[in-house]
Formats: C-alpha cells, structure tokens, sequence
C-alpha cells in the first residue's frame, strides 16, 4: 500500500495540518462547538485508528493504513474503544453463541424471553 491516510495535493505527499485546521476550526465555529481549537490534526489519527480497529478488528490491515510499524503504537492510537461499540460486539457474539445452543435445547422452539434477548442484543 502506498500513500498516506491524509495526503496533501498529491497522494505521495503528507498534508500539511496548518492548510486545512483554520478551516476546520471556523467551521466547528460556525456549527456551535464550543472549543473548536481543541480540536487538532493529531485527534483525527486516534479517531481513525480507534474506528478503523472497531470496524476491521485486524490491527495488520489497521497499521497498514494508519502507518504504523509496531503494535504499540497502534495500541497507544487505538486504546479507546466505544463503550456502545464494545458492548454490541458482545451482544452479537452472546446471540451467535448462544442462539443455536437454544435452538438444540428447545427443540427449535426458542422461549419467547430467550428470543426477546436475543432480538434486543442484536444489532442488524
């Protein structure tokens, strides 16, 4: 893979923050946010590599997009996964694994308070 996540006018070259985060910054403005010079370049890498690894889970592909050569680096930008994210990949997990066991026990029957967790807990 060549390139950058964030390239500047060609794909072989990095942006440069300063040309785009004046614009970024206004436009927070312009929208009501608050602080918008909290806001940084940088907190766009940790925001990609967090929803990266939420979305692809494989921390090989992730580091082949973000850059990075180690796992611990990578670890230090993808440290902070969404508690909501989190919890339905356990939901949709619980409901792979157990589903089918209710299935065995019931005779294909499922309970109707084992169908309306299972239905709860599963996001489609």
């Amino acid at each position: 893979m060549q390139g950058f996540v964030f390239f500047g006018l060609k794909p072989s070259q990095p942006t440069d923050p300063k040309n785009w985060l004046k614009f970024l910054h206004r436009a927070l403005s312009g929208i009501g946010y608050s602080n918008p010079k909290e806001i940084c370049f940088h907190a766009w890498r940790h925001l990609w590599c967090s929803r990266m690894m939420d979305i692809i889970g494989d921390k090989r592909v992730v580091m082949a997009g973000s850059g990075h050569k180690t796992e611990t680096m990578l670890d230090h930008y993808a440290e902070h996964p969404e508690a909501d994210t989190t919890m339905n990949r356990l939901r949709n997990a619980e409901a792979e694994l157990f589903l089918p066991v209710f299935n065995e026990l019931d005779g294909g029957g499922i309970t109707v308070q084992a169908v309306e967790h299972l239905k709860n807990a599963r996001i489609v």
